[in-house]
């Protein structure tokens, strides 16, 4: 498994790359965005163990993958301020 900081330098390179393209007041939200994703998920996989009733409760980095593969289907049409894409 690799460390948080691996899963940060990893994903933050791409939400950077994907980010570059955006204006000025988003362009450096890729760390924070990455940092938070990664914080909420290291919570989720030591908090939500799998249980016999709940066996569902098993996460991977294929989890965190799929939320930061979300944030990379941003446009910057539609997400033109800090806030719009801080939701």
């Amino acid at each position: 498994m690799p460390s948080d900081a691996q899963l940060r330098r990893i994903f933050s390179t791409m939400l950077n790359g994907k980010l570059a393209d955006f204006d000025d007041e988003i362009k450096p939200l890729g760390d924070p965005l990455t940092q938070g994703t990664v914080e909420v998920y290291a919570a989720i996989s030591l908090e939500l163990l799998p249980t016999p009733a709940k066996s569902h409760y098993l996460f991977n980095t294929r989890d965190l993958a799929k939320v930061v593969q979300g944030v990379m289907q941003a446009t910057r049409a539609y997400y033109d301020s800090k806030e719009s894409m801080l939701q």
